[in-house]
């Protein structure tokens, strides 16, 4: 549209969820903004792109030329509106599917205990060791030789669940109806190696007085890994040629 300076000023309109994906900031030698569902964090006028995805992309406006590149993998630029959309020919990612084994199934539920001000208390610590579920994470060595950026997530059900390394405990949480992601390198890698992951997961007790959002019956406080995958975050730096 036009100024009343004379100048002419072009408005970018995005629904909210694209929004929410934008980045601003220098790379390619001019000011640009990157569209991403990613992490984008721009760097020596460049960005560095962190994603999970086997082809991640980004829609960048203004174009940049020449095309930017990556080290060791290809980059293909297609219209995608206003905006021009790379995609980085990344090459396949390992299998993402964990093996993770019911050693021992769990037991009764405990009865639930209650605060002075009638809130469910965390479980006694005997519990966990005596009638939790108890599974066994198989950790692929290639993952355990790069472990920067992998995470295992667990859809799980029930109400405490504590990994160990050996019988160090290294994680917990809560159940609240979302998945339970570990990060491999807050581990002792060398320690996973040698001794293993253990899951250990508490059911909760039917007339236990706790709510979970979203969930109803009574199927989530039973104790169980539903499933389980690695979730594996490869960094790039795009540059130009």
């Amino acid at each position: 549209m036009d100024a009343a300076d004379g100048s002419r000023v072009g408005l970018l309109v995005l629904d909210a969820a694209t929004a929410r994906t934008v980045y601003r900031g220098a790379a390619w030698g001019a000011e640009r903004l990157v569209l991403c569902e990613d992490g984008v964090v721009f760097d020596q006028d460049g960005i560095r792109l962190h994603s999970p995805a086997a082809e991640p992309s980004f829609a960048v406006l203004p174009a940049p030329d020449p095309v930017p590149v990556v080290d060791g993998a290809r980059v293909r630029v297609a219209a995608d509106g206003v905006f021009a959309r790379c995609t980085i020919e990344a090459g396949a990612l390992p299998d993402t599917a964990a093996a993770v084994t019911l050693v021992r199934p769990a037991g009764p539920a405990p009865e639930p205990v209650t605060g002075v001000q009638g809130r469910a208390s965390a479980p006694a610590d005997k519990y966990v060791e005596t009638v939790a579920a108890e599974y066994r994470v198989d950790v692929p060595e290639e993952l355990l030789r790069a472990p920067a950026g992998v995470l295992l997530r667990l859809h799980w059900t029930g109400d405490v669940g504590r990994a160990y390394v050996g019988d160090v405990l290294v994680a917990d949480q809560f159940y609240s109806g979302r998945q339970w992601d570990i990060g491999l390198d807050r581990l002792p890698v060398e320690e996973v190696r040698a001794r293993g992951l253990r899951l250990r997961v508490l059911p909760l007790a039917a007339d236990a007085p706790v709510h979970v959002p979203g969930q109803t019956g009574d199927a989530w406080r039973a104790a169980g890994v539903r499933h389980a995958e690695w979730v594996v975050t490869r960094s790039w730096a795009v540059g130009t040629g």
